[in-house]
């Protein structure tokens, strides 16, 4: 078979064009293998996590968990501990939600093989010690730390004395109590609010408990029998509260002691407006 210059041409441009295109592959590969192949060099690679700002938790867990973060790689291309594309975000995200305690974190870059992580702890608030107030003593060997937030982010140790406010009940269910909300936050401050600016005028209070709707504050006593409880309404204005409180105590006061009338009585009820109950004590 012969060959017209037409054909003999069109075949050499074939040729031309294979040749073309297994050099430009050929080319690709060497230069993708060679981003690949930079990208695994070590003096581009995170070799050293300093941890900073930790006061309760260990160093070595939160470098364990940024550690985790920074195993693997992307696509099996990309190490995920590549100093130019670690998952700086990720990191920022995933220590809150790998340890309660923490509140704040920074990631920076320290040269091209370490990185700084800079974090921040929930400050201890308040207690949350269960659901039922059963002893009104220092044994709060139950009990849980809380944030001015009203998150409950740890077990809280046994206390000499009753160094915070001890709350119960609220919206913490029977499941996990860690990372619950003792109340919506702006519902737990001015409950708190209000319970200090108590604390601020004489009442002598650590513990309180919320249930029903219903806000108690126990006064004094070592047992629950023998406390003097200030019975309030949620639904009510906090201010509502404090000034029928205020009022209602005046009236007392002027002729014995905040303290000697409040061991006298068991309960006041100050939850139905105007009108404010109260039983003597036996």
């Amino acid at each position: 078979m012969s060959y017209t210059p037409t054909k003999k041409l069109a075949k050499k441009r074939e040729k031309a064009l294979i040749r073309r295109l297994l050099i430009s592959f050929v080319l690709v590969i060497c230069i993708f293998g060679s981003i690949i192949f930079v990208f695994h060099i070590e003096r581009f690679r995170i070799q050293s996590i300093s941890i900073t700002g930790s006061t309760s938790l260990s160093e070595a867990e939160v470098k364990s968990a940024v550690e985790r973060t920074l195993a693997g790689s992307y696509g099996y291309v990309i190490p995920r501990n590549n100093t130019l594309f670690y998952p700086k975000q990720k990191i920022l995200l995933t220590l809150p939600e790998t340890f309660l305690k923490i509140i704040y974190v920074e990631v920076k870059r320290d040269g091209l093989r370490g990185i700084t992580v800079s974090i921040q702890e929930r400050n201890p608030y308040a207690l949350w010690c269960g659901a039922t107030v059963v002893v009104l003593s220092t044994d709060n060997s139950k009990c849980y730390f809380m944030d001015s937030e009203g998150l409950i982010f740890a077990e809280a140790p046994t206390f000499s004395d009753n160094v915070y406010m001890q709350y119960y009940g609220g919206a913490v269910g029977n499941g996990v109590v860690l990372g619950a909300h003792y109340l919506p936050t702006t519902d737990f401050r001015n409950l708190d609010q209000f319970v200090r600016t108590l604390v601020s005028v004489g009442v002598e209070s650590k513990q309180v408990r919320v249930h029903d709707g219903d806000v108690n504050v126990y006064v004094f006593g070592k047992t629950v029998s023998a406390s003097t409880v200030l019975r309030f309404s949620i639904a009510q204005p906090y201010v509502k509260s404090l000034s029928a409180f205020n009022t209602f105590i005046s009236a007392q006061v002027a002729i014995t002691t905040l303290q000697k009338y409040l061991s006298s009585v068991e309960y006041i009820d100050f939850r139905f407006g105007n009108k404010i109950y109260s039983k003597p004590r036996k």
